[in-house]
């Protein structure tokens, strides 16, 4: 099937404060890190049609630089957009996770933007594979293994759904010297998604694509003209990701 990006207009995300939650619930858990030592939350989403008695494939949606466990979810319309999707049949039937993607042994939330900060987010990924996605895999009925999970992230999120991706430490960016496919694990989708106007991570996004060109990574890219850093971007990335991730294979 050739792609075709879709880009959505404001009733495919909610017209309501904060996009309330619809075509499913959306709800607050806790769970223990072994990685930061303590509890934490994250937003699990479950669709309508959930069912105990089937399974299901896992999204984790990773969010941002200053954000949140709901960043995504309800003030990014993710789970909204999804769940309408669910119910259109224009994509799998999936549980979607919004981690708290900030992991650190020694505080609660991001003080400042620098490296003390940036490791924490890092940090996420021992704390996304070793302990979040083992808890909802024990306490869901879901499909687990490569072909059943899928992640993307935004901004900063971005960053680190590439390195869980390639299973590497990051630092500012995923290093070009690491960025390939790792011979029988190689994902069987990858988009980059860009917003035309974004004024807060520039040409980061083109950075990587550029890598991939260069390497020769299979990869989905394409820029979402009118947008900002955010908004119709992380939407279009939602829609897109979410019709293909589960069906690529």
């Amino acid at each position: 099937e050739m792609f075709c990006p879709a880009e959505l207009d404001s009733d495919w995300v909610s017209a309501e404060p904060h996009h309330p939650t619809t075509n499913g619930t959306l709800t607050r858990i806790t769970y223990h890190s072994s990685t930061c030592k303590k509890d934490r939350t994250a937003r699990v989403y479950l669709p309508d049609c959930y069912d105990e008695s089937k399974e299901y494939p896992v999204m984790y949606i990773l969010h941002g630089y200053w954000g949140h466990d709901n960043s995504m979810a309800e003030d990014e319309g993710c789970q909204n957009i999804i769940g309408k999707m669910i119910k259109a049949g224009e994509c799998e039937e999936m549980i979607v996770v919004f981690p708290d993607i900030f992991a650190s042994e020694t505080k609660d939330s991001c003080d400042g933007m620098n490296d003390e900060n940036n490791k924490a987010y890092d940090n996420c990924l021992n704390d996304i594979t070793k302990d979040l996605m083992p808890y909802i895999e024990e306490n869901y009925s879901c499909k687990t293994g490569r072909d059943n999970t899928a992640l993307f992230g935004f901004s900063m999120g971005g960053r680190e759904a590439l390195a869980i991706g390639f299973k590497y430490p990051v630092q500012d960016v995923v290093p070009e010297e690491e960025m390939y496919y790792k011979e029988g694990f190689e994902p069987y989708l990858v988009m980059i998604c860009a917003a035309g106007d974004d004024q807060v991570v520039w040409s980061t996004p083109q950075g990587y694509h550029d890598i991939f060109n260069k390497h020769e990574l299979t990869h989905i890219w394409w820029t979402v003209d009118k947008s900002w850093h955010g908004g119709p971007a992380n939407h279009s990335m939602a829609y897109n990701f979410a019709k293909y991730a589960f069906k690529a294979k």
